[in-house]
């Protein structure tokens, strides 16, 4: 979570939607390696540290259950992951 903005972290420990952490990932630069923010399963104050981000998303895209929209995206994007 952003210690600037402590309400925006989802639901902490009781999860959250994939893209509310795509969203956090993008505007955070990136992640840790879990060896250097290891996880606690409780809440707590962020501790993140941007000098050690070893992995970044460069943008995503939400897909609907459609299999019309999936086959349009596919040919307009190709493969999904």
């Amino acid at each position: 979570c952003d210690p600037e903005e402590p309400d925006v972290c989802d639901d902490g420990c009781y999860g959250g939607l994939m893209n509310n952490a795509l969203e956090y990932t993008l505007k955070a630069g990136g992640l840790q390696l879990e060896e250097d923010y290891p996880y606690t399963g409780k809440d707590g104050k962020c501790k993140f540290d941007k000098t050690k981000i070893v992995a970044s998303v460069a943008n995503f895209s939400i897909v609907s259950l459609d299999e019309g929209q999936i086959a349009a995206n596919l040919v307009k994007n190709g493969p999904l992951a």
